[in-house]
Formats: C-alpha cells, sequence, structure tokens
C-alpha cells in the first residue's frame, strides 16, 4: 500500500522551492540596483509565512487524525 504524503508536507517544500527560485531569479536585478535588505526582509517573511504554514497544516492533520479514530470507535460502539 501506497503511502499518501502529507499535506504538512508537500505544500510548504513546494513554497519553499518556488521561494528558491524566484530568488535566484530576482536577486541579480535587486542587489545591482541597491535593494539588498528589500531582497532579504522578503525572503525572510517569506520563510517564516511557509513555517506557519507547516505548523498549521501539520495541527490540523493531526485534529482530523484524531477526529477520524474517535468516531471509529464511536461506530464500533453503536454496532454493538
Amino acid at each position: 500500500m501506497k503511502r499518501k504524503i502529507p499535506k504538512s508536507t508537500w505544500l510548504p517544500m513546494l513554497l519553499l522551492i518556488y521561494l528558491i527560485g524566484m530568488t535566484a531569479y530576482f536577486a541579480e536585478s535587486l542587489i545591482s540596483e541597491g535593494e539588498t535588505v528589500r531582497l532579504i526582509v522578503v525572503f525572510v517573511v517569506e520563510l517564516v509565512v511557509i513555517y506557519l504554514l507547516r505548523i498549521f497544516l501539520a495541527k490540523r492533520e493531526k485534529r482530523d487524525q484524531r477526529r477520524g479514530t474517535s468516531e471509529m470507535k464511536n461506530k464500533g460502539k453503536e454496532n454493538e
């Protein structure tokens, strides 16, 4: 049986790859225009947002998993 990769893993990784790609693409022009601080601030803010998304999705998955197991137990009791 294949194990599904959790959304809390693949979505932040995809966004991180996108962030690195966009930073690499725009870094040269921003640095040459003297906007190094802007580049760093945007990069750090996006990292924080991706990290917070990761935490939020992981908590939601754990909550959903707990609800799923408690629903299974309740269904078993109803059938008795």
